[in-house]
């Protein structure tokens, strides 16, 4: 997961489609760009954001889940190599360039970016050291564990329960439509010798992805 392919550019660009502007909301509504000097509190409130950022009906947890189930299936008895994935997809991946970028021009930018990684790393660990542990990295190691528990049960077959919120079924509906044209539109304008598509068709692509760009 560390290396660049396509199916890791797909992950990250869906993570950024799904969790982008919602972190620089929270980030924002604490003014974490302005900060001066980072204090663990800083930095377990940046965790906790980025725990709630995975709520179980958003597209970043769909997506996280099915890297869990994944990777469990190629390492079903070693759970700290699949909290290990977990962690180079949303954390080194996602969440960490967010951060350098969102903080671009702060001095602290790199600070966070690294104390989080730090977090995360004794979070995926078999056996982390006492010394290590922070509130912080429990609070992720918690979010790998819930995650690890969803892919366990996601292929279980579920009772039909009918929607509590048909609008909110409709806007997760057109935010997948957005991930899927978005991917197409990727697709068709980044290679060369990419096939040929009618003008209005391309027209529409353009448009559903044009917010999540």
């Amino acid at each position: 997961m560390r290396q660049d392919s396509l199916t890791t550019t797909m992950l990250t660009q869906t993570l950024r489609i799904g969790g982008r502007s919602r972190l620089e909301e929270a980030l924002d509504a604490v003014g974490m760009s302005n900060v001066k000097l980072l204090q663990p509190a800083d930095m377990d409130n940046v965790i906790e954001m980025l725990d709630k950022l995975v709520a179980p009906d958003s597209l970043v947890n769909d997506l996280l889940v099915t890297v869990a189930r994944v990777a469990a299936e190629r390492f079903p008895d070693e759970p700290h190599i699949l909290r290990r994935v977990l962690s180079n997809v949303y954390i080194l991946r996602f969440v960490n360039p967010l951060l350098i970028s969102y903080m671009s021009g702060n001095l602290m930018n790199q600070q966070l970016a690294k104390a989080v990684q730090a977090a995360a790393n004794v979070a995926a660990a078999a056996s982390p050291r006492l010394e290590d542990v922070t509130v912080g990295s429990q609070c992720l190691r918690a979010l790998f564990e819930r995650l690890r528990a969803a892919a366990a049960t996601a292929g279980e077959p579920e009772a039909p329960v009918k929607p509590s919120c048909p609008k909110h079924a409709e806007t997760r509906c057109c935010d997948w439509m957005a991930i899927i044209c978005h991917l197409l539109h990727y697709a068709m304008t980044s290679r060369e010798g990419a096939p040929q598509v009618d003008p209005i068709l391309f027209q529409l692509i353009n448009a559903h992805k044009s917010s999540y760009s």
